[in-house]
């Protein structure tokens, strides 16, 4: 509107020479160097739309560009070794990143091993996360919609509060083994059909998957200690989880809630009283505990044309990849899970052809047909 409006000096750490505003470009000038952009510097300046600093900059601290709509790119000074948490958040604008910095594509900042930023206008579909990073940051990926895949190197041990939150377009991930925490990391990401744990997570944090509408499996290391309240809620399509761990790990409010209808927790077989009674909020989903055990079998050593029977008591849970079927008799059940344990998730390459006959109640064989 024309008015200037006159920064903090103090905030900078430099005394303003000069604050003009000619021809649609404000210009300050300091009198001496400005090593910090401080917190919520610029936040909320929606008119704002390029900004660049000299290359003596050398932190970005937090908030620093909160809800700068009108940002569109953003130049990253040479001299730069930190940026605080979600200096971007709600820049929905930004098409790209230049300098030092930024990736080769212009999407994202790296500063220090540390994935900052992500531009909410890149055109990437599929992300492959360069093995310098260690850390991704606070809402780092915030309502990146054009996502569909990113791939998180081993080298990565942090992944920040909300880094995906409504990131609605991705639609798998697989979780490194180095990170130990996950907190509201993918809210509402409501694509997301596909997680792997692997074993070294501890803690499934508040809300951390809460929303993932098109999530129906999960399988929970037995490392993880604690999955928070609301940590599955709203997970509509949620069918099955899978607790590994031989401890009942702390059980948070709500945890499992308004899941799909039938949704059963299965946990290894001589743990099931250890779960019912384990307090918590545990107790609210005793009624859905269905204990299994798991039999480690690499596919190759499978003859397909051999058959599996169980008695008429028993069921079973055949699992292969991220696909689970059972069928039930009339009475106390023991599960068997064969799992390709030569398979990883980035080949998803299974058998060409594997035949299962299992000997139901009605003491007939239903056979199972698993193809590739």
């Amino acid at each position: 509107n024309g008015n200037i409006v006159m920064p903090n000096e103090e905030d900078f750490g430099a005394n303003i020479i000069s604050n003009t505003y000619e021809n649609g470009v404000g210009k300050v000038v300091f009198r001496s160097s400005v090593l910090n952009v401080p917190k919520y510097a610029f936040d909320n300046k929606t008119k704002l739309t390029r900004i660049s600093f000299p290359d003596c900059v050398v932190q970005i601290e937090v908030g620093a560009f909160e809800n700068c709509s009108g940002l569109t790119e953003f130049t990253t000074p040479d001299d730069l070794k930190y940026v605080g948490s979600y200096p971007f958040l709600g820049c929905l604008n930004i098409e790209r990143f230049n300098g030092k910095h930024a990736t080769e594509d212009g999407s994202g900042i790296i500063v220090n091993g540390n994935l900052a930023a992500w531009a909410k206008k890149s055109p990437v579909e599929d992300l492959v996360i360069p093995d310098e990073v260690t850390q991704i940051g606070t809402y780092a990926f915030y309502h990146c919609t054009n996502l569909k895949s990113v791939y998180i190197p081993e080298s990565v041990s942090v992944i920040g509060q909300s880094a995906f939150l409504g990131a609605t377009g991705l639609k798998s991930i697989e979780i490194p083994s180095g990170v130990t925490a996950l907190n509201d990391t993918f809210r509402d990401c409501t694509s997301l059909s596909e997680v792997t744990f692997n074993e070294g997570l501890q803690t499934i944090g508040v809300e951390a998957f809460s929303g993932c509408t098109s999530l129906t499996t999960v399988e929970i290391p037995s490392t993880v200690s604690k999955v928070s309240q609301y940590a599955f809620y709203g997970c509509t399509s949620l069918k099955y989880v899978f607790f590994k761990g031989m401890t009942p790990p702390f059980g948070g409010y709500a945890m499992f809630s308004n899941n799909a209808e039938g949704r059963k927790i299965f946990v290894p077989s001589s743990t099931v009283s250890q779960y019912e009674s384990k307090g918590d909020y545990w107790f609210t989903y005793a009624a859905d505990l269905v204990g299994f055990d798991y039999v480690d079998k690499n596919v190759s050593d499978i003859d397909y044309k051999s058959h599996t029977d169980f008695s008429r008591d028993e069921r079973a849970l055949l699992y292969v990849g991220n696909s689970y079927d059972y069928v039930s008799g009339d009475h106390s059940y023991t599960y068997l899970s064969i799992l390709p344990t030569h398979v990883t998730s980035s080949t998803k390459h299974y058998a060409l052809e594997m035949k299962f006959k299992v000997n139901t109640a009605a003491n007939d064989y239903k056979e199972y047909n698993l193809t590739s």
